[in-house]
């Protein structure tokens, strides 16, 4: 019974992974939207052309070239809403904006984040990063209210 359960579990993160993916597009640089020039990792891309601090921007790897930079675009009680920026390659290939609940504990913790209109908590997510990097900006979040 629990390995059933852990098995769920995982195809359940496998799926959530996937339909990032899909959603976001990863697409070869032919289709590019815009490139960057002579960037050496995201980390340089988040420094070089945004303004924004470490706390309200992060970043999370999805694999193979392929990262995802969360920048916070505008915040409604405990919906916080990200510009998002999808690189291959170091270059640009898909931006949109996504919507995300945080729920905190009164010590100043997030306790849950979830996509809105979705039920999984990413902070329950089997993808350490993701899991991680949401943890991070969801307790400087609740440590702002």
């Amino acid at each position: 019974m629990r390995n059933r359960k852990f098995l769920k579990g995982i195809k359940l993160e496998i799926f959530v992974f996937l339909v990032i993916f899909i959603f976001f597009g990863c697409k070869d640089a032919v289709n590019a939207k815009k490139a960057i020039p002579n960037v050496q990792n995201t980390e340089d891309l988040v420094e070089k052309y945004t303004c924004q601090s470490t706390e309200t921007s992060f970043t999370i790897s999805c694999g193979s070239g392929c990262s995802m930079i969360y920048y916070e675009h505008s915040i409604v009680s405990n919906e916080v809403t990200f510009k998002v920026e999808m690189y291959v390659n170091e270059i640009l290939t898909d931006e949109n904006l996504e919507t995300y609940i945080i729920e905190c504990d009164g010590n100043g913790n997030a306790t849950k984040v979830y996509l809105k209109g979705e039920k999984d908590n990413i902070l329950q997510s089997e993808l350490p990063m993701m899991r991680e990097e949401f943890q991070k900006y969801g307790n400087f979040f609740c440590s702002r209210k």
